[in-house]
């Protein structure tokens, strides 16, 4: 009698095994295909940028402010933004894209011996072919900080 109890315990045991091996593959195939299918709607998408412009001179109470409209297939960017001295230079701008939120990212470095006062940038830039959505989020950064956030729509 003993050892048919023993004979039940063991195949018990097998049995959760067995069980808890099915469980955690059946859930490494659910997570794998519900990331398939986020990262689907996830994807960023670097996009080609060109300066056209870059003005810089001492503050005198210009407003920061980003502001763009649809050019053809590209869009047509301004942004003005204060820094420590007008000598502050663009060196990258970049732009991403997911679904109908654009990313933008303006770096700047500074240009060594200046004039003592606080500086205004404006930079002129247009981002080339994005996906066109009938309403995009625009989000602009200044060297990584978040600066303005506007709305383009479509024509």
């Amino acid at each position: 009698m003993a050892q048919k109890g023993r004979s039940i315990k063991r195949r018990k045991a097998r049995a959760t095994r067995g069980n808890v091996t099915f469980f955690l593959l059946a859930s490494v195939v659910f997570l794998a295909i519900a990331f398939l299918a986020y990262s689907k709607y996830t994807v960023k998408t670097g996009l080609l940028v060109e300066l056209l412009g870059q003005e810089s001179s001492c503050y005198t109470g210009q407003d920061s402010l980003s502001s763009g409209s649809w050019n053809g297939s590209h869009i047509s960017m301004e942004t003005g933004f204060e820094t420590p001295d007008p000598c502050y230079a663009i060196t990258s701008i970049t732009a991403e894209q997911q679904a109908e939120r654009m990313e933008i990212n303006i770096r700047t470095s500074h240009g060594g011996m200046c004039v003592q006062c606080f500086g205004f940038t404006k930079v002129r830039y247009e981002i080339k072919k994005p996906a066109t959505e009938k309403k995009t989020d625009v989000l602009v950064k200044i060297n990584g900080v978040s600066s303005e956030r506007l709305v383009l729509l479509a024509t």
